[in-house]
C-alpha cells in the first residue's frame, strides 16, 4: 500500500526529477518489483514508464552510471510497450558512445545482462 501511495504523489513530479532522482526512483521500483508482482496498471508500473519516458527526453544528461542502471531497471521489470521501446532504441546508441571511456566494468555487465533479457 505505501509503494502505491509513494508512486501515485511521485508520478505529478517525474517532470522535476534530476537525472540522478529519474536513476534511483527507476533502481528502486526494480528492486522493489522482486516481492511485489507489478501489472502495467499498478502505480508502481505507471511510475516506472513515466521516468522511462523522462528519461528517454534527457538521455544526453545522464551519466554512464545512471544510464547502465536504468537500462538494468527496464530489463528487470520486463515492462512493454512504445515507451520501453523508444527509450531502449535512444539509450543502445548512448551506451555504445560511452562503452569503453565512461563505464565501469559492473556497468558493462548490467548493461549485458539488459540486453540478453
Amino acid at each position: 500500500a505505501i509503494v502505491e501511495k509513494i508512486s501515485r504523489s511521485a508520478l505529478s513530479h517525474v517532470h522535476s526529477f534530476s537525472p540522478q532522482e529519474l536513476s534511483n526512483v527507476l533502481w528502486g521500483i526494480a528492486r522493489t518489483s522482486e516481492v511485489m508482482q507489478l501489472a502495467q496498471s499498478h502505480p508502481a508500473a505507471m511510475l516506472a514508464l513515466a521516468v522511462i519516458g523522462e528519461s528517454t527526453k534527457r538521455i544526453a544528461s545522464l551519466s554512464a552510471q545512471c544510464l547502465t542502471n536504468q537500462f538494468w531497471a527496464v530489463a528487470k521489470l520486463d515492462l512493454k510497450g512504445p515507451v520501453v521501446n523508444a527509450f531502449v532504441n535512444t539509450c543502445l546508441p548512448q551506451l555504445r558512445s560511452m562503452m569503453l571511456k565512461e563505464i565501469s566494468p559492473q556497468g558493462f555487465a548490467n548493461s549485458l545482462w539488459a540486453c540478453a533479457k
